[in-house]
C-alpha cells in the first residue's frame, strides 16, 4: 500500500514539474531594460527606457506601466521602434488610477525589436527642509516579466556638489548601487517576476533651485535614515533565510545522493563478490515455497502461495490429497501427526484446515465448502488466511530478508518527502526570485526519497538471496540435460518442481520433464496444474473473493 502511494506521489512530482515548465512560458522575454533618468534642478525629471524585447508568439502590442500616484503629472509620453526600424509608435492609456497604464501597439511577430518609451515627470522631487528626496516605484509585485538583465541610470544636476548623497533600494534584496560622479548606478542585473522594485534617494536641497513654499516644513532626514537602517536590517534577516532555505535543500539533497549512491554501490558489490556464478544448481535456502514467494514478490503473498504450500506438505508426506467420487471430491489426510519441525506458517495451515474447519485428520474438499456456506464461517476464513500470510512475513523478517520496521520507515520518509515536496512548491510558486535552486533541491531530494521507498524493499541478506533465487530460475529455465534425472535424485527434482510454482515457471518446467518417467508418478506435482483441482479449491475457499483470479491459464 505504502508503495503505491509512493508511486502515487511520484507521479503528481513529474506532472507537477512538466506542468511548471509548460505554463511558465511567456508571449515574450524581456532581454534587456535600460532606464536613463535625468534630474534638472527643478525638481522635474525626463525618463527614457530602452526595452529589448524578444517575441515568441506574434502580437499586436505589449503592456507597460508607470508607477506614480498622480499620473497627472506625466507629461510627452512618446514612443519609439528604434530596432529593426525607427518609427514613433501608436500608444493608447488604459488606466490611470494606481498606475499609469497604457498599451503600445505595433505588429511583432517572431523577432527581436527595441522600443524606446519617453516621458516627464512634472514636480517629481519632494523637498523638505533637511533633504530632497527621489522616490520611484519602477516595478510592483505583480510584475509577471522576467528580466534578463535591468540596469538604471540617474544623473544628477551638473552643477551640483555630489557628496550627501544616499542611494537606496526596495523590494528587490540584492544591491549593486554605485555613485559616481554625476551618476548613480542601479546595476541589478536578472530581475525575477512577482517582484517589487523602488528606488530612493536623499538629495542635499542645494541640488536645486527651489522656493522655500515648495518645501515642506519638516525635518526628516534622520527619520528617513533610521527607516532605511530598520529596512537594512530586515532585509539581511530575509537574506540569512533564504540563505538557510536554499542551503538545508542542497545539502540535504546532496547527503541524500550520497546515501542513495553508498546504498546501491554496497547492493551492488554485495551481489558482485557474493554471487560470481551465474546460476545455482541446488536450492539457495532451505526455506519453504511461500517464504521464497514472499522474497521474491516482496510480501505481495496471494492463495496461490497456499495451494504450494499444500503441494509442499504432500510433497514432505505431511499430509496427502486424493481424488475421489470420479474427480468430484478431494480427500485431504494428516499423514505424519508431529509438525514441530515445520515452520509457524506450516503449521498454522495444517490446524486451520483440519482442526478449525475439520474436527480430525481427515477433511473433505465438500466439506470445507458447505463450511465456507455462512458469511460468519467466511469472514473467519479471512481471518485466519490473514494470519497466514502473516507469518509468511514473520518468517521472512527471521531470515533478515527485509528492512527492521520497515513500514514505520516508509511513513516517516513519505512524511519528510512531503513536506520537501511542499516546500519545494511554495518556494517556486510564491519566491522562485530568491528560493529556486534551494526549491528544486528540496523537490529532487522529495523524488530521492520516493523512489528510495519503490526501489529499495529488501535488506542486503534479501537481495543476495533475491539474486540467488532469480539465478536459479535460470538454471531451472536453461536446464536441458534431463539424463542426469534419475532414481536417486528423483526427490531433488520434485522439490526444484515444486519451488518453480513459486518462482512462476512451472509451466515451462512441467512441460519440459513431462516426459521423464522418474517424475511421471508425481501425481501431487500435477494437482496445482490441474484446473479441475484449481477451480474446486477456488470455489471451495470462495478464493476469488478475496484474492481474484489464481493462476493464468497460458
Amino acid at each position: 500500500m505504502i508503495e503505491i502511494k509512493a508511486k502515487i506521489l511520484a507521479i503528481i512530482l513529474v506532472v507537477f514539474l512538466t506542468s511548471k515548465l509548460v505554463f511558465s512560458q511567456e508571449d515574450y522575454i524581456l532581454k534587456n531594460f535600460k532606464i536613463y533618468i535625468n534630474i534638472d534642478s527643478r525638481g522635474n525629471i525626463h525618463v527614457i527606457e530602452n526595452l529589448t524585447y524578444k517575441f515568441n508568439v506574434e502580437s499586436n502590442g505589449v503592456t507597460r506601466s508607470i508607477y506614480i500616484k498622480d499620473p497627472s503629472n506625466i507629461d510627452n509620453l512618446k514612443v519609439y521602434e528604434i530596432y529593426p526600424q525607427k518609427k514613433e509608435l501608436q500608444v493608447e492609456v488604459f488606466n490611470k488610477t494606481s498606475s499609469f497604464d497604457f498599451r503600445i501597439y505595433d505588429k511583432f511577430k517572431y523577432e527581436t525589436k527595441v522600443l524606446r518609451v519617453e516621458y516627464d515627470l512634472k514636480n517629481f522631487i519632494k523637498f523638505y527642509e533637511d533633504t530632497s528626496e527621489f522616490l520611484l516605484k519602477i516595478f510592483d509585485k505583480n510584475n509577471k516579466n522576467v528580466i534578463e538583465n535591468l540596469t538604471i541610470y540617474i544623473f544628477l544636476p551638473e552643477e551640483s556638489n555630489f557628496k550627501n548623497i544616499k542611494a537606496y533600494q526596495h523590494g528587490y534584496l540584492y544591491k549593486n548601487i554605485k555613485i559616481k560622479d554625476n551618476r548613480i548606478i542601479y546595476n541589478i542585473g536578472k530581475f525575477p517576476f512577482n517582484t517589487g522594485l523602488e528606488l530612493r534617494i536623499l538629495l542635499p536641497n542645494n541640488f536645486f533651485y527651489v522656493n522655500d513654499n515648495l518645501k515642506k516644513k519638516l525635518y526628516v532626514y534622520d527619520k528617513f535614515l533610521k527607516e532605511e537602517k530598520n529596512l537594512d536590517i530586515e532585509i539581511n534577516k530575509k537574506k540569512s533565510n533564504i540563505k538557510l532555505f536554499n542551503n538545508i535543500g542542497i545539502y540535504s539533497l546532496g547527503i541524500e545522493i550520497l546515501l542513495i549512491l553508498i546504498l546501491y554501490s554496497k547492493l551492488y558489490f554485495n551481489r558482485k563478490y557474493n554471487l560470481p556464478r551465474n546460476y545455482y544448481s541446488k536450492l539457495p535456502n532451505d526455506c519453504t515455497p511461500a517464504v521464497v514467494s514472499c522474497l521474491v514478490k516482496y510480501k505481495k503473498i496471494n492463495l496461490k502461495d497456499m495451494i504450494i504450500t499444500l503441494v509442499d506438505l504432500v510433497r514432505k508426506k505431511y499430509i496427502s490429497i486424493e481424488i475421489i467420487n470420479n474427480k468430484k471430491d478431494y480427500k485431504f489426510e494428516i499423514i505424519k501427526e508431529n509438525i514441530d519441525e515445520l515452520k509457524n506458517h506450516e503449521k498454522h495451515l495444517i490446524n486451520w484446515i483440519f482442526y478449525s474447519i475439520g474436527h480430525g485428520k481427515i477433511i473433505y474438499l465438500s466439506e470445507i465448502k458447505r463450511y465456507n456456506q455462512s458469511r460468519q464461517n467466511f469472514n473467519k476464513f479471512k481471518k485466519y488466511y490473514s494470519i497466514w500470510k502473516n507469518k509468511v512475513i514473520e518468517e521472512c523478517e527471521l531470515y533478515g530478508y527485509f528492512i527492521k520496521n520497515k513500514i514505520f520507515l516508509n511513513y516517516i520518509v513519505i512524511i519528510l518527502g512531503l513536506i520537501k515536496l511542499i516546500l519545494g512548491s511554495l518556494g517556486l510558486y510564491l519566491c522562485s526570485q530568491y528560493l529556486k535552486m534551494g526549491s528544486i533541491a528540496y523537490i529532487l531530494s522529495s523524488a530521492i526519497l520516493f523512489l528510495y521507498i519503490i526501489t529499495i524493499k529488501r535488506s542486503i541478506i534479501g537481495h543476495i538471496e533475491y539474486k540467488k533465487w532469480k539465478n536459479f530460475k535460470k538454471f531451472l529455465l536453461n536446464f536441458r540435460n534431463k539424463k542426469v534425472i534419475n532414481l536417486n535424485n528423483k526427490h531433488i527434482w520434485e522439490k526444484y518442481i515444486v519451488y518453480s510454482f513459486c518462482l512462476n515457471i512451472y509451466k515451462d518446467i512441467l512441460y519440459r520433464f513431462k516426459s521423464i518417467i522418474e517424475l511421471k508418478e508425481c501425481n501431487y506435482l500435477k494437482l496445482i496444474d490441474n484446473k479441475e483441482f484449481v477451480n474446486s479449491i477456488i470455489e471451495a475457499f470462495k478464493l476469488n473473493d478475496l484474492n481474484g483470479k489464481i493462476f493464468k491459464n497460458k
